[in-house]
């Protein structure tokens, strides 16, 4: 019995641990096409699940037409600050999900997204990426 509690607990630890050293779950990016009389858009929107959130500083939020490119947007948002921007991108939270718009650009046929966390002791997390294609 002894034995089974210290698995446990250890178990425990190491799930916590992991939750800790990989704060962001699971990513999705989505581009949604808008379509006028005229001119065809793109409304790149990205949703985000992360398993802590509790020394979350800023997000940074990048896309691009190359895998690590910024090319579409590079952007910071302040983890606190949720609204809509100037500059056409807007960011709510609900709980641990992260919902971004990041403004209307030409058609895309594919793009790779990536999202980095920066904590309140300056460390940041590894970029995580997302690609995908029409």
């Amino acid at each position: 019995m002894r034995k089974l509690i210290s698995l446990l607990a250890g178990l425990t630890l190491f799930l916590s641990t992991q939750a800790q050293t990989n704060p962001i779950e699971h990513m999705d990016v989505f581009l949604s096409p808008i379509q006028s009389d005229t001119v065809s858009f793109h409304l790149p929107q990205m949703l985000v699940n992360l398993n802590d959130t509790i020394n979350v500083v800023t997000i940074e939020v990048t896309l691009g037409t190359s895998e690590g490119g910024t090319d579409i947007i590079s952007k910071t948002f302040s983890y606190p600050v949720e609204g809509e921007f100037l500059d056409g991108t807007s960011y709510r939270r609900d709980g641990n999900l992260l919902y971004f718009n990041l403004g209307t650009y030409p058609p895309i046929s594919s793009c790779y997204a990536a999202i980095r966390l920066f904590m309140t002791n300056g460390s940041s997390t590894s970029p995580y990426l997302f690609n995908i294609e029409f």
